[in-house]
């Protein structure tokens, strides 16, 4: 999963589009393994004072996004195709 915070503000009409953005750019770039399968836009990260990611409360904020149904399943676009030769 991937939480993002977005820059500006990301209408209701552009979310699938601006997810499918997100995991066709992860994919270009990273294993197929390591791109996201969901995509949830967040108003924050849990930070510590330091600035740094508090890590068990993304995890946290992560499996409460999945279970609610308030992401993007985006699952679909990593389905790999048989090759055939």
């Amino acid at each position: 999963m991937a939480c993002i915070v977005p820059r500006g503000l990301v209408k209701e009409s552009e979310l699938d589009s601006f997810a499918r953005e997100v995991v066709e750019f992860c994919l270009a770039r990273l294993a197929y393994f390591k791109a996201p399968g969901y995509v949830a836009l967040c108003e924050r990260l849990p930070l510590t004072p330091t600035e740094k990611i508090q890590r068990a409360q993304l995890k946290e904020l992560a499996r409460t996004r999945l279970e609610a149904g308030t992401c993007l399943d985006m699952r679909s676009m990593k389905r790999r195709t048989a090759v055939t030769s």
